[in-house]
């Protein structure tokens, strides 16, 4: 057995037995003393292995809690006026309440407390303050590095301002060597400058009460506003707070980890507005000969024929904003770019209609300014070696005092001694994982040893590489277990109706919100429908309880409620079931932790956690304590381990909710699993049909069935003999969908069964392109050839013009990205072969969808009310039946060849690598 296999065999054991220690812990922990002492004598001791373990089961819950705080983080602190934290005693306050409520631990237990002066007459509230003071800092520390340093123009509520300066190109300039700042203005003020034509509105931006960026923006001339997410573009240089928790629970330092912080918030930060400008005039000379009579010397009446000239002049104007990261200086990295801008103009024409007797001549002549980075980007590590002042590997040398004693410690001992627990830790928790291979190459610097990683990955501060995982497509797949179809809507599709979800409680949106449970999320100003009228509301929480009449938490029947013709913004509805889905997601990898479970498995198990609140304790035992038995008995993922789960926990689910028991839901864990084992995660794919078309069981036994008495009667799948089949596990890839991060106008990110990774833009968040699906297609198609990001997609593609159909841009366009187009005119009903050939030989396709109204496919989507542009950038096969992947506003939607069979096709386009 080579040393690989040897660990994954033993990874099972392992975990059981943490979770043996961590109960020995919570008993032992009753009594407070016990894990005082063990985290206080850890420092001298830390090295001794059984002690090291049982101190491990501590800091790893505690690590879990500042992870879980960490995501849900809107839920402890408010937001002030511009999306940013505020950070006051009462919020910080709640977060040490619930961890001496849940952990029964103290911040000073954990060594996270300041200087007391134990002399002071309020020597309660100096307590209370010193025990505040560390998680402030540090949570002041992430906020700083990813706010815009305003001069305290928005106020952060910050003990410092933002690392982050927002510059433009100075006035003549033609690249970002030359800059200048740009001012901070109210969003009132902004659009005010906007209304009254102010020439220097471009020296301004706003901050909207999502702590996004507001910029101007011009569209064929005339000017608005546009947002971007700035903290997405540089979230890899902000660290995160429950990171300085990790590091202080192992280097036990904290004045240490104070001057940590200072240097944190030393950071510099430059994002530039550049603008991608298109200047287009259009000059139309009509020339035409008129007939006018005149008279001659006598005074008679003769016809002369003339030439008459009428000249237009039209010009557009287009600004399109693009946020550039200029240079920035943290405590680990730096890097260093310069964007240049580039000027063509091109002449179309003169392009002559008509005769002789009535012509037009038009010109047109198009002025485009675009910038793009000049040269490499200089980076360099920023952490220090040792000896050396200012830097975070000379402060580990540095002696510092420990607050309330008489001892001096450095930080770099405990760190070197405490390096492994220090790497779980960070590994443990999405938002940190990336800082584990950071602090491996520190330690190399500092030790010379070899901790795995001997050379700066700079990778890891591209883009997005520190967001969340995880949360891949999972609205699309929790829908299924939310109701049949759409939820109940507005005509216009605006606005959600509430209806009653058979039970007696209001429910609202595509994600099934119980009222009664989530109504507090809609304590917030929205927009509602009333009598056919939208009117804006300062607290939507306040106005439907109102009309509901008995209350949030009140039972209603379901003509009650449809009755009172409830309807709220989609919009605010949506966010909220967003939120939702990832804190199930996020609830599961917490209890899940250390089962290392694939993609389909967590998904599988949020569809229970969305049911039931959480993962519930079954027929005596958590998931994860079933999981761990049967694989100290089979191979992880064998036949038998996946059927083990299933007969002692999965099974034992059923319908029960807090309402009772419901056909549907046993229905639906019978679907769920076979997520969990096959992979299968759209569920009208698989053998049992659809959830709320269910036409047999798969996994359940006649005897589990028969445990609820309101299941349904369906044929079963399972028997004796083909047990193995059903129970055996298969992970499927096929492709990887991402939900979007913030960035400018996109919903996702999909990387297809070849390794591209292709921007799922949606049209209706771009500003100017509410109509411009073809525009969308095309750029979508473009960046899985391309590094650029959203806001460069969006303005290359607005140049470019268009040549075939009216809407999709000529071979130069296609040309910078490597990739031909092949116009097809009127495929017609025939299409399906040669797109099938086209997808197949790993070529892309656009397809026009045009019947002159509502269009719905062969799977029952509604792709438009008029036309519509899609692009299809993946192929798979299931089952034998070949699906295509067409990715437009919706993200993505896997459906059959034959999908737009139901009216034919009216253009479509392929496009391939050169």
């Amino acid at each position: 057995m080579d040393e690989k296999q040897k660990n994954k065999s033993s990874e099972p054991k392992k975990s059981s037995t943490i979770g043996q220690v961590k109960n020995a812990a919570k008993k032992l922990g009753a009594g407070k003393a016990v894990k005082k002492v063990l985290l206080n004598v850890v420092i001298f001791l830390l090295p001794i292995i059984l002690l090291g373990l049982l101190f491990y089961s501590v800091i790893s819950l505690v690590a879990d809690f500042f992870s879980g705080i960490a995501e849900n983080i809107a839920d402890f602190f408010s937001l002030d006026s511009t999306g940013g934290i505020i950070i006051t005693d009462e919020s910080i306050d709640k977060i040490i309440e619930a961890m001496k409520n849940d952990l029964n631990i103290s911040p000073e237990d954990l060594n996270l407390l300041g200087d007391i002066d134990y002399n002071d007459p309020n020597q309660e509230e100096a307590i209370k303050e010193a025990e505040r003071k560390y998680i402030r800092l540090f949570l002041e520390a992430q906020e700083t590095t990813q706010s815009i340093n305003d001069g305290g123009f928005f106020g952060t509520g910050l003990g410092s301002e933002g690392s982050v300066y927002i510059k433009k190109v100075r006035n003549g300039a033609t690249d970002t060597n030359d800059l200048s700042d740009m001012s901070p203005i109210s969003m009132e003020d902004l659009q005010r400058k906007i209304d009254n034509g102010a020439s220097d509105v471009w020296n301004y931006f706003s901050i909207n009460g999502s702590g996004q960026l507001v910029v101007p923006v011009m569209n064929n001339g005339t000017i608005n506003t546009t947002t971007i997410d700035y903290k997405s573009m540089i979230s890899q240089y902000s660290t995160p707070w429950n990171f300085f928790i990790d590091l202080e629970m192992v280097v036990q330092n904290p004045k240490f980890m104070e001057a940590f912080v200072d240097l944190v918030k030393d950071s510099k930060i430059n994002l530039t507005i550049v603008y991608n400008t298109t200047y287009t005039k259009e000059t139309i000379v009509h020339e035409y000969k008129v007939t006018e009579t005149i008279k001659d010397e006598n005074g008679n009446d003769i016809e002369i024929e003339t030439t008459k000239t009428d000249t237009t002049v039209n010009e557009y104007e287009n600004r399109n904003p693009m946020l550039v990261i200029t240079t920035a200086d943290t405590w680990v990295y730096s890097r260093e770019a310069v964007y240049k801008a580039t000027t063509t103009t091109t002449t179309e024409g003169p392009i002559v209609e008509g005769n002789a007797d009535d012509k037009t001549t038009t010109t047109i002549e198009t002025t485009t300014t675009t910038y793009s980075q000049e040269g490499a980007t200089k980076e360099e590590y920023n952490g220090g070696q040792k000896g050396e002042d200012g830097t975070f590997v000379g402060l580990l040398d540095k002696s510092f005092k420990i607050p309330n004693s008489q001892r001096t410690a450095k930080a770099g001992d405990s760190l070197v001694s405490g390096a492994e627990m220090l790497f779980e830790l960070l590994e443990s928790s999405s938002n940190t994982a990336p800082w584990s291979d950071i602090m491996r190459y520190i330690l190399y610097v500092y030790t010379g040893k070899d901790y795995g990683v001997t050379e700066f990955n700079f990778s890891l501060f591209a883009t997005n590489t520190f967001q969340s995982i995880g949360m891949t497509n999972l609205s699309t797949y929790l829908r299924q277990f939310s109701h049949s179809g759409e939820a109940p809507q507005s005509a216009d599709g605006k606005y959600y109706l509430m209806y009653g979800d058979g039970s007696g409680w209001p429910t609202i949106g595509n994600a099934d919100i119980q009222w009664k449970s989530h109504h507090g999320k809609f304590a917030v100003e929205g927009e509602v429908l009333q009598n056919g009228t939208a009117v804006t509301v300062p607290n939507v929480e306040e106005y439907v309880n109102g009309i509901l009449g008995s209350g949030a938490e009140a039972q209603y029947s379901d003509s009650e409620i449809e009755q009172k013709q409830i309807y709220v913004e989609k919009e605010l509805v949506d966010s909220i079931g967003d939120k939702m889905r990832k804190t199930f997601y996020t609830s599961v990898e917490n209890v899940t932790r250390g089962l290392n479970l694939s993609q389909q498995q967590m998904y599988a198990l949020t569809a229970i956690a969305y049911n039931f609140g959480s993962l519930p304790e079954r027929n005596g035992y958590t998931f994860k304590e079933v999981y761990e038995a049967g694989a100290a008995q089979y191979e992880i993922n064998s036949w038998q381990h996946t059927k083990f789960i299933w007969d002692n926990w999965w099974s034992y689910l059923g319908g029960m909710t807090a309402q009772g028991g419901r056909s549907a839901l046993v229905e639906a864990r019978d679907g769920a699993y076979e997520t969990y084992v096959k992979g299968i995660y759209d569920l009208s794919q698989s053998r049992g049909g659809a959830i709320f078309g269910r036409t047999c069981y798969v996994f359940y036994t006649q005897s589990q069935i028969s445990r609820y008495s309101y299941a349904r009667s369906l044929p079963y799948t399972r028997t004796s003999s083909n047990e193995e089949e059903l129970f055996t596990y298969e992970e499927k890839s096929g492709g990887n969908y991402e939900e979007a991060t913030g960035e400018y106008g996109v919903i996702g990110y999909y990387t297809n069964s070849m390794g591209r990774r292709f921007t799922i833009l949606n049209q209706s968040a771009i500003s100017g392109w509410g109509d411009k699906c073809n525009r969308a297609a095309c750029a979508i198609i473009a960046s899985g050839y391309s590094d650029q990001d959203s806001t460069q997609l969006i303005n290359i593609r607005n140049n470019a013009g268009s040549a075939y159909f009216g809407a999709i841009p000529s071979d130069s366009y296609w040309n910078q990205y490597g990739l031909t187009v092949t116009p097809c005119q009127d495929p017609g009903y025939n299409y399906q072969q040669s797109l099938e050939n086209q997808l197949m030989s790993g070529g892309y396709a656009m397809v026009w969808l045009n019947n002159g109204g509502t269009y719905y496919g062969k799977s029952g989507i509604k792709w438009t009310s008029l036309y519509h542009w899609v692009a299809i950038i993946d192929i798979k096969e299931e089952n034998g039946v070949k699906q295509m992947c067409v990715a437009d506003w919706r993200g993505i939607s896997w459906v059959g060849i034959d999908e737009f069979s139901t009216h034919g096709v009216t253009h479509m386009v392929f496009v391939n690598e050169k």
